[in-house]
């Protein structure tokens, strides 16, 4: 996903502009220059903007050139369609089930690659996913309540600025205060209106980041089961879903990991133990399991790698 040039073989998750633009531009920017000297010519008519499953289809025939030409020592790959599916068409459909098809079809494309490359005996394959997904069936604009109570100041039809604002996360939203002195009354409005938002929790900053999650705000919501958050600030407080945008589609992320189903962490290859069940672990020690299988350690972890790494 990254989008720096000077690493090694990279193809940014990036796209143009606009869909009639010609995306080489954009790319070239963002992208390693000996992939966009060839590679990205054999495989660039599979993009159309930022479509899927285009967007993956290009980025796993530029992936299995890499493996073959380049052999690289580490390879990070990002697949959006499964996704993408879900944030349109819900959980569990006929068109979830053709995505999964798709991935499985693009993870064998990778392993042969390693094959043909003659690099398989010594390649550990991580499959992982960041987030699950939940149903979403009305749209919560708590921006509406702010506004009418004068946290939110609006001019034309834009924020012109803010007490307190409430910016979504799909599932979840965090609240961000620029008057401290109001944060009591605050605190006081969502919990008098609770139940109208469809909050399930209000976390305050320590709690949130007690959670794992940090940043520029003062409280976090989550919705009940059905309920994401959207950041108008005029009109009806409760929306349809609307998949012009994922935080607000039928189905869409941003709620605590005890929720829904979790994402898997499935590791194999020669430095992997084999036949090892983990019920149940924490995406904060990716990081440091993989840094494991090339013998590194990074200090300051939050959490210690998984200990089926040889």
């Amino acid at each position: 996903m990254g989008a720096n040039p000077n690493i090694d073989y990279n193809i940014a998750e990036i796209w143009a502009p606009s869909r009639e633009d010609d995306p080489r531009e954009t790319f070239e920017r963002s992208s390693s220059k000996v992939i966009m000297d060839g590679i990205y010519n054999r495989h660039c008519h599979y993009i159309d903007w930022k479509l899927e499953p285009n967007m993956d289809l290009f980025g796993v025939n530029c992936s299995v050139d890499i493996i073959k030409e380049y052999k690289p020592d580490l390879m990070l790959i990002h697949l959006a369609t499964l996704d993408h599916t879900r944030h349109n068409y819900g959980l569990f459909n006929d068109e979830v089930d053709k995505a999964l098809k798709m991935n499985d079809k693009w993870l064998g494309d990778i392993i042969q690659a390693t094959k043909d490359a003659g690099t398989y005996k010594d390649t550990n394959f991580i499959i992982l996913g960041d987030h699950g997904h939940l149903r979403v069936d009305k749209v919560i604009n708590p921006n509406v309540l702010l506004k009418s109570n004068g946290f939110i100041k609006v001019e034309n039809g834009e924020v012109k600025d803010f007490d307190a604002y409430v910016n979504s996360s799909g599932i979840s939203a965090q609240i961000i205060v620029n008057n401290l002195d109001r944060l009591t009354e605050l605190r006081e409005l969502l919990e008098e209106f609770k139940e109208e938002l469809f909050i399930e929790n209000i976390f305050t900053k320590e709690e949130a980041s007690n959670l794992g999650l940090e940043g520029d705000f003062e409280m976090v919501i989550e919705g009940l089961e059905g309920i994401s958050f959207g950041n108008d600030f005029e009109g009806s407080i409760i929306k349809d879903s609307d998949i012009k945008d994922y935080k607000f589609a039928v189905a869409t992320h941003g709620h605590l990991p005890t929720k829904g189903n979790r994402p898997p962490f499935i590791a194999f290859g020669p430095n992997i133990k084999g036949g090892v069940v983990i019920e149940e672990g924490d995406l904060r020690a990716h990081a440091a399991t993989i840094l494991k299988m090339f013998n590194l350690k990074l200090d300051g972890v939050e959490k210690e790698a998984f200990d089926f790494i040889m």
